[in-house]
């Protein structure tokens, strides 16, 4: 008999306050699981990553003695990490698990790390991949693609959303833009797998008309600004360091395009890419390359557009050929209307229901 459940235990590495995708999708997990199994847990470290060394020896113990106490009736891990470092208390009661795994989590390139999580994650009933991309290198990694599932994630809406003009406005006031510029952006962690500096260099030249606005620290800022450089587009192009939360809004509501050009780097694959989901439920229209998990996070003409990885004359003429304010905005909404239809946070909690039925059934037979 299917074992009911009530109570699920979700542990995460990473959590808000701290910034980042890996970060922002717990958050969605455990709106998801706290509205759909009210009596759960959040055991949830939200500083910087380097202290969770010294938090993880007391998540251990904490999940251990609750498992024992028969408190929790499951338990959700939030990365493959996490997953491999619970392994070492699992054994104190059987409860159905769930491990999510996000990408990088599976390709850190690193001597022994795979192996580890390899043996990590044998011991969880299934692994939820957050995109069909990230479940095709789980079963490779595991040998084991049966306990593989895809889940579409459930994000959270904001409260308010800016108005897309009163956005707009503010971007243009905020980085010293023009009205008449066509204002391009992208937004996260800038490192080399966001391919903003291919962008920077090989397509922005291509529109003589357009500014790009890069909002996020990370390591490949400089390599951005070279690349803008060595094509003569500095003066184009806008780095604006971290940003507030408002900031960060108005970058969304307020840009003509969002774009998310993506390329290929062997050990960082992009396991989902939320922030383009984000930006298509506030209004934005969405240009993605069409690479590893952004296949998942953007549908095709419904919440954005995918275009080619790397292919700067495709990415050019899309762009120019979106049209006027108008016709974008009316394209944008479409875009939102889809996106909060499919990447629901109710359509998430149904999904995971049913997973942890599977998992259920498992654990009964482990």
């Amino acid at each position: 008999m299917t074992r009911p459940i009530s109570r699920v235990l979700f542990v995460t590495r990473k959590f808000p306050p701290s910034v980042g995708g890996m970060e922002t999708l717990a958050s969605d997990v455990w709106q998801v699981v706290e509205q759909r199994w009210p009596g759960s847990r959040l055991l949830a470290h939200g500083g910087p990553i380097w202290r969770s060394a010294f938090w993880g020896p007391a998540a251990l113990f904490s999940t251990a003695r609750q498992l024992r106490a028969g408190t929790v009736d499951a338990i959700v891990a939030g990365d493959a990490v996490m997953a491999s470092a619970l392994r070492a208390v699992l054994w104190v009661r059987r409860v159905p698990t769930i491990a999510f795994v996000m990408g990088r989590d599976l390709t850190w390139d690193k001597p022994g790390y795979r192996a580890l999580v390899r043996w990590g994650l044998k011991r969880w009933d299934l692994i939820a991949a957050i995109s069909t991309a990230t479940g095709a290198v789980a079963a490779e990694l595991t040998s084991d693609p049966a306990k593989v599932e895809v889940i579409r994630l459930g994000v959270a809406l904001p409260s308010t959303v800016p108005d897309a003009a009163t956005a707009r406005t503010a971007l243009v006031r905020r980085w010293g833009l023009a009205e008449s510029d066509l204002i391009l952006v992208t937004l996260g962690r800038v490192v080399k797998r966001k391919g903003a500096a291919w962008f920077a260099g090989q397509v922005l030249p291509l529109l003589p008309d357009a500014r790009y606005v890069v909002a996020g620290v990370g390591p490949d800022v400089e390599a951005v600004s070279a690349a803008a450089a060595a094509a003569g587009v500095s003066d184009r192009l806008v780095l604006t360091g971290a940003v507030t939360e408002a900031e960060r809004e108005d970058l969304m509501a307020g840009c003509d395009v969002f774009v998310q050009p993506n390329i290929s780097v062997p050990g960082d694959m992009e396991g989902f890419g939320l922030v383009v989901v984000e930006a298509a439920l506030r209004g934005a229209v969405v240009l993605a390359a069409e690479l590893e998990g952004l296949r998942d996070a953007v549908e095709d003409g419904r919440t954005g557009v995918l275009l080619p990885s790397a292919a700067p004359g495709a990415w050019a003429e899309r762009i120019a050929g979106l049209g006027g304010i108008e016709e974008r905005r009316a394209l944008g909404a479409g875009f939102s209307s889809a996106a909060r239809e499919l990447y629901g946070q109710e359509q998430m909690g149904r999904r995971l229901a049913e997973m942890f039925r599977t998992a259920a059934t498992k654990a009964d037979h482990r």
